[in-house]
């Protein structure tokens, strides 16, 4: 009988470590599925201002370039300027929400610097 009583126990302790980790699991399991949610939020976005820029360029390419060198650098400038500008905000959403999602310092502290990097290369063209 303690024999039996004995057994009953540890089929018991193992049964409910079994249902303990299942449930770590599923937690897992469903903060995985928020972040991929949440990453495919983004990548909708992405696309949404891709097919946008892209409609905007096939249009622009329709226009007749300018002979004159300066006309040509002068409008380059101008676009630039605007689309750093007009995409910084996004960009630093998606940085934001990158180093928020990563815990390592030193990965989100790479992607500031980059950023901060090519906003001064941006800055330099004015």
């Amino acid at each position: 009988m303690k024999l039996k009583r004995d057994v009953l126990c540890v089929w018991r302790g193992r049964w409910q470590q079994a249902v303990r980790r299942c449930e770590q699991r599923a937690v897992r399991l469903h903060d995985a599925l928020r972040a991929a949610r949440g990453s495919a939020a983004l990548v909708d976005e992405l696309l949404a201002w891709l097919t946008e820029a892209h409609a905007l360029l096939t249009a622009k390419d329709r226009d007749r370039v300018p002979d004159d060198l300066t006309v040509v650098e002068s409008l380059l400038r101008e676009h630039l300027v605007r689309s750093i500008y007009s995409t910084v905000h996004r960009t630093s959403r998606v940085v934001v929400t990158v180093s928020r999602s990563t815990h390592s310092v030193s990965s989100h502290g790479r992607i500031r610097t980059q950023s901060g990097l090519m906003l001064q290369q941006w800055r330099r063209v004015d």
